[in-house]
């Protein structure tokens, strides 16, 4: 119980913060790379593929800019 409080506690310090820009350029980062995973990975249909494939254009624009 005492656990439960300690995270809740951190969570509510943590919910005013603004993530560093660095954090969020490793965030997209693994977010990228993700994806990527995902894409070279995945079996699925093409219409999945197309949609995985926009989704990592886009983070490329977006940590790009």
């Amino acid at each position: 119980m005492i656990s439960m409080f300690a995270t809740e506690k951190k969570r509510q310090t943590n919910k005013g913060k603004i993530p560093s820009p660095l954090a969020k350029k490793a965030s997209m980062r693994d977010n990228m790379r993700t994806t990527f995973a995902m894409l070279i990975n995945n079996q699925g249909d093409t219409m999945n593929k197309v949609a995985l494939f926009q989704q990592l254009k886009n983070h490329i624009i977006t940590s790009t800019l």
